[in-house]
């Protein structure tokens, strides 16, 4: 298993520099695409789509390591926010 991949999805959702606190993020995202698309999606429904977008990525560009990485980091976002308590370390607090 290359656990470095896992490492790298870690800190790219805890820097969140780039795109701000990724739950925010991911429903801003679901409200840009339900006003788009007339749909009621929500950020879970947004980080499933992003999974299949890298999949499909990875479809054309099997070696594409970030691909991979970017999978990893939405699949553990899903998790954090699914779980009926935090997961610790996953999604960054907001600070206030």
């Amino acid at each position: 298993m290359d656990l470095d991949i896992l490492i790298e999805a870690q800190e790219a959702i805890t820097a969140h520099s780039d795109y701000g606190d990724p739950e925010t993020n991911h429903f801003r995202i679901a409200k840009l695409w339900n006003a788009y698309a007339g749909t009621m999606l929500d950020a879970r429904d947004v980080m499933i789509m992003m999974i299949l977008v890298k999949i499909g990525r990875l479809m054309h560009t099997p070696t594409h390591r970030d691909s991979l990485v970017d999978i990893a980091g939405h699949a553990a976002l899903y998790g954090e926010l699914s779980a009926p308590t935090p997961i610790k370390g996953i999604i960054p607090k907001k600070n206030k």
